[in-house]
């Protein structure tokens, strides 16, 4: 089966800068309703495992580059991933529209595994809308 590859996208009323600052830190994902993620390293690399109550192992992610001057984080999930689909990887970015308005892009490609694309691609894009609405909220907590 071929990858899918999904691509979710938001405007924040929230400066580049500011949003920027909130995703680039790859081990902090208190923003996202996870309070449990432990890191380790930095930089290109680093691995962050998330634990989440039901799943039997945590999520292991693997920050896979940062350009701070372009402000894209693209990471993979090489083990742990609680989703029908392998090969996982992603990318964060965000572009500024004016001084206090970003456009952020969350982007995924995977192949399914055991479900259709059609299925893992509205996986991966609730997945990438949920994640963008912690991040609106995480925002508007300044």
């Amino acid at each position: 089966m071929s990858d899918v590859d999904v691509e979710v996208i938001r405007d924040l009323e929230h400066s580049a800068e500011s949003v920027w600052a909130v995703v680039s830190d790859f081990g902090d994902l208190s923003w996202a309703g996870d309070p449990q993620t432990e890191g380790s390293g930095s930089g290109p690399g680093m691995i962050r495992r998330r634990t989440i109550p039901g799943l039997p192992e945590p999520i292991e992610e693997v920050m896979d580059g940062i350009d701070h001057d372009a402000r894209v984080l693209r990471y993979s999930i090489p083990r742990g991933l609680p989703m029908p689909i392998g090969n996982y990887r992603a990318s964060a970015r965000v572009a500024a529209r004016g001084p206090s308005a970003c456009r952020v892009y969350w982007r995924g490609m995977a192949t399914p595994q055991g479900v259709s694309a059609e299925q893992a691609t509205a996986i991966l894009q609730g997945t990438y809308a949920q994640l963008l609405d912690w991040l609106g909220a995480r925002m508007q907590q300044g």
